[in-house]
């Protein structure tokens, strides 16, 4: 791995700037919601930080959505 920046390509320099820029962005999400949140779903009651709890369920959601569209599919 080249460790200075005048070495790098043009193509490594944007990825390790994009890169950089996402990291400062998850630590930010992480950061402002920190604080524990209360879930009810039907019978369970649980306690989740926030940073967890979102990105969770916003993966359960796309792969629910991904297995509805899949099975769709497969009936036409």
């Amino acid at each position: 791995m080249k460790t200075r920046w005048n070495e790098m390509t043009m193509g490594e320099r944007i990825k390790l700037v994009a890169v950089s820029v996402f990291a400062a962005c998850v630590l930010l999400f992480i950061i402002q919601n920190s604080e524990t949140v209360q879930v009810s779903f039907l019978w369970w009651t649980f306690a989740l930080a926030r940073w967890i709890m979102l990105p969770l369920f916003f993966l359960l959601g796309g792969l629910a959505g991904y297995l509805f569209a899949r099975t769709r599919s497969r009936r036409w």
